[in-house]
């Protein structure tokens, strides 16, 4: 486990910054160092006091005062490594991004997000349709004029200021009380949703996820929308 992590601006070189100028007398086993370059390449870099291999840029990076003949920067492998990123977001084993599809705190959500303008005054859940304004707006099924759902407001937003908005995802509320299985349509109640489809002449029914637990669903808005008649 490392005890240190550096930062440098350079592999090596020996100048402020570089990762060889680093001595070796603060430096332990298992240490990480991260460096990004002049061109912006980022690269993490893990210290092995056993090693004996030969330098070999990028690959191994010795330190300019190791008089030992063991010990090197080993640039990590991340295709193979595991990397978690924790709160409920992704995990990438250099083969697939996996989202955790079962948010574990309440008015939480995962999955892919974005910054939007709200039109007013959004909490969490509000579902939200992208009016001619460029703003989001608390969708209501009552009338096309304020459909379809394209996002949901992912945190409280106040009227005017850019926001964290869900495009398509795992959200969780512990006030819902969904049934598993069933899907979810846009509400006639500005902002809500529903498992139970509109019914009204001139209401939209639109299919925006499905339930997968009673507090938490997954937000995929079909664009495909029915006017009642």
């Amino acid at each position: 486990m490392a005890t240190s992590i550096f930062g440098a601006t350079a592999i090596s070189g020996g100048g402020d910054g570089a990762m060889d100028s680093i001595k070796t007398a603060t430096i332990a086993d298992g240490d990480i160092c991260f460096c990004v370059d002049v061109n912006e390449e980022f690269l993490v870099y893990r210290y092995e006091s056993s090693s004996a291999e030969t330098e070999s840029s990028p690959a191994v990076i010795i330190p300019d005062d190791n008089l030992t003949g063991t010990g090197a920067w080993i640039l990590s492998d991340m295709t193979q490594d595991v990397i978690t990123c924790y709160g409920g977001i992704v995990m990438i084993d250099g083969r697939s991004i996996t989202w955790d599809t079962a948010p574990a705190v309440d008015h939480t959500c995962t999955g892919s997000i974005f910054s939007g303008t709200a039109g007013e005054n959004l909490v969490f859940g509000n579902m939200c349709y992208l009016k001619a304004d460029g703003k989001y707006w608390k969708a209501d099924a009552d009338a096309s004029t304020t459909m379809p759902v394209t996002a949901m407001a992912a945190a409280t937003i106040a009227a005017d200021a850019a926001g964290i908005m869900l495009k398509r995802g795992w959200a969780r509320d512990d006030t819902l009380t969904n049934t598993v299985g069933s899907p979810i349509f846009a509400s006639c109640t500005a902002g809500e949703q529903t498992q139970t489809a509109p019914t009204g002449s001139g209401d939209q029914i639109q299919i925006i996820g499905q339930a997968e637990h009673a507090d938490y669903f997954y937000f995929n808005p079909s664009l495909d929308v029915l006017e009642l008649t």
